[in-house]
């Protein structure tokens, strides 16, 4: 099971994120879960199926037809695919519930090393990022500041 943290003013004023230069951390896995609001796009460049785990149905693009093989990246780490998965887009980044507020937190996956966070050496020689944001919520030198949370 992956261990998550919430993001949270006192841990992550200091810190920030760089996007993954590749897809490698998907090289395993042969389905990835979707959410519904995804499906028009990923359904038209892979295969959609559904997987039932614990009783429960979700949506899957099938990635790979053996166990622990992924047919959409390649050995460079770069995806193969015309859609990638939101999932894999917003690594290591997940909504995960808050089980006292019943509210969903913005956390983060401990155990990822390529998560790249950096301690900001201070915040007068660090350069802020841009204020402008691209359509992944990142702003648009590929850098997340937690500096406005």
């Amino acid at each position: 099971m992956v261990s998550l943290q919430a993001i949270t003013k006192p841990d992550f004023t200091e810190k920030s994120w760089r996007r993954s230069p590749n897809y490698l951390f998907t090289a395993n896995d042969a389905a990835c879960t979707l959410t519904v609001q995804e499906m028009p796009k990923a359904i038209m460049g892979m295969p959609i199926a559904f997987m039932c785990e614990d009783e429960k149905y979700s949506v899957v693009a099938v990635l790979g037809l053996e166990p622990e093989t992924n047919y959409f990246v390649g050995k460079d780490g770069g995806w193969r695919g015309n859609y990638i998965p939101a999932l894999y887009r917003a690594y290591p980044f997940v909504l995960a519930k808050n089980e006292l507020e019943e509210e969903k937190l913005l956390s983060m996956q401990r155990i990822s090393e390529l998560a790249q966070f950096a301690q900001a050496k201070s915040k007068a020689e660090s350069t802020p990022p841009s204020k402008e944001l691209n359509l992944d919520g990142v702003n648009m030198d590929g850098n997340i500041s937690f500096e406005n949370l």
